[in-house]
């Protein structure tokens, strides 16, 4: 199959065998970003009023129907991300019991009991630092 250049990162990839003469960018997630962008630019170009009409005939009478709705939800979401906004010592030194309490612990007691529990990627880790590293790979 002939290689063919990326319009967004201009590096010569080799198309998927699959899709072919079709791929029109690289697999890198830069490129599938902005060759999404453009196809939305161009669908909404080709459909200039599929979201007009929405505001007067479906939500401006819901809100009417239902006073305060708008106002306790921003309320609820600005409290939702103030209280997320916790420290991560907050977050692992804070363990619920078996009856559902809280009880405060040492962070180093809290990791370091993922060892004990054996689980597969952390079974051979013998330091904190160890732990911290590998928490932080299997949430990226």
């Amino acid at each position: 199959m002939a290689e063919k250049i990326c319009p967004y990162c201009y590096t010569q990839f080799t198309p998927h065998p699959k899709i072919g003469d079709r791929q029109i960018c690289c697999g890198r997630d830069f490129c599938k970003r902005e060759r999404k962008k453009e196809a939305d630019r161009k669908w909404r170009r080709k459909n200039p009023d599929y979201f007009k009409g929405r505001y007067f005939l479906y939500l401006k009478p819901w809100l009417e129907k239902h006073p305060g709705y708008l106002k306790n939800y921003r309320g609820k979401k600005k409290k939702a991300a103030v209280a997320g906004n916790n420290d991560i010592q907050d977050e692992l030194s804070c363990v619920k019991t078996m009856s559902g309490r809280r009880i405060l612990c040492d962070i180093q007691d809290k990791l370091t009991s993922v060892n004990s529990m054996n689980y597969g990627v952390f079974s051979n880790l013998r330091d904190i630092q160890d732990e911290l590293n590998a928490l932080s790979c299997l949430t990226r």
